[in-house]
């Protein structure tokens, strides 16, 4: 089968769009981004599979990642994509390989096992999320929505609360505030703010991404970064006050960025991650309430499988992550995070 390593970006986009599934983890501008963070992006084409990966060199590991990746409808192609990627994962002696597929169709999960993957309890992104299809008319979707979500959206609507959307970082100090907010009162650990501002400019050329800001009397209540691709929307970042949270700024927000979705042409917005309907006491219960207010449909992926390159720097970096999830270490890193240099 012909394997080709090197696809231009026209030539990847326009193979990427034969699959329903893709996402935007594996579009070409995803690739543009990890190569800015430093991480070497390879993208792979085996007649009817493909995938983009990129090798990432953490504080304690060094693997290739795919996320919701690969692509495939043909069993065959499949295997001999992942014949190529496992080669190159071990001729870069990476300590392991973590792919996580967008489906499986039943050919993807039973491939990886006879390849040596195997699954794991943990997912690196989201396992389960909500999705509002689109191609209703706006009166249906609103419908939908949950009572008590379709309340806080009149309430913001009452209190004369203003949604902006930005294709710039023009609002982003704005944005920093409300995001420094939001990790603080929830207690958890967030993507650095340099990854996002890099994340938005690296989409903002082709002007696939957006700056939504909800605000009352010229104050800032809510935020959020908004990333379109293949016909979807995705509620990638978001931020809010206490004073937001009461008015329903962030209710309205995405109820505005969802009827924008829609004017733009895209059949469906993503609200990227909820908590498993297993795991009660998952730390993205609050906003899994918030998020399934507005009527998606809950979708699952078939979670991530590791192959170990090197086995025994695989169950090193197992020991740490063991580690860092001991509340005072978890404690004591969300601290050191929040006074990196450089966040902002």
């Amino acid at each position: 089968m012909e394997i080709t390593n090197i696809l231009e970006e026209k030539v990847w986009g326009e193979k990427l769009s034969q699959f329903s599934s893709a996402s935007f983890l594996q579009s070409w501008d995803w690739g543009v981004f990890q190569e800015l963070l430093g991480n070497k992006t390879t993208r792979v084409s085996v007649e009817e599979s493909m995938a983009q990966y990129y090798f990432v060199k953490s504080r304690f590991s060094y693997f290739l990642y795919c996320p919701r990746g690969p692509l495939s409808t043909f069993s065959e192609s499949f295997s001999s994509l992942l014949d190529q990627l496992i080669k190159d994962a071990k001729e870069n002696r990476v300590d392991f390989v973590l792919v996580e597929p967008p489906i499986d169709t039943g050919i993807v999960g039973q491939t990886l096992v006879e390849k040596g993957f195997i699954k794991q309890k943990s997912t690196t992104q989201p396992e389960s999320t909500s999705i509002v299809s689109l191609t209703q008319d706006v009166d249906s979707i609103y419908s939908k929505i949950r009572k008590t979500t379709r309340q806080m959206i009149r309430k913001a609507i009452e209190n004369k609360v203003e949604v902006k959307s930005y294709q710039d970082l023009s609002r982003w100090n704005d944005f920093v505030q409300l995001f420094s907010e939001t990790t603080k009162r929830q207690k958890f650990t967030a993507h650095n703010l340099a990854y996002i501002k890099k994340q938005f400019a690296c989409f903002e050329k082709n002007k696939k991404i957006k700056m939504y800001i909800a605000e009352k009397d010229g104050k800032t209540l809510a935020g959020s970064i908004i990333l379109s691709y293949a016909k979807t929307s995705v509620y990638l970042h978001a931020a809010s006050n206490n004073l937001g949270r009461d008015l329903g700024a962030a209710h309205l927000l995405v109820w505005t960025a969802i009827q924008d979705a829609k004017k733009e042409g895209n059949n469906y917005f993503d609200l990227w991650g909820i908590a498993p309907e297993s795991d009660s006491n998952h730390p993205w219960r609050g906003i899994t309430i918030f998020k399934k207010g507005f009527g998606g449909g809950i979708v699952s992926y078939p979670g991530s499988f590791v192959l170990p390159v090197r086995p025994i720097r695989y169950k090193f970096y197992l020991f740490i992550n063991f580690i860092r999830v001991i509340p005072p270490i978890k404690v004591a890193q969300r601290i050191l995070l929040s006074i990196i240099p450089g966040g902002n």
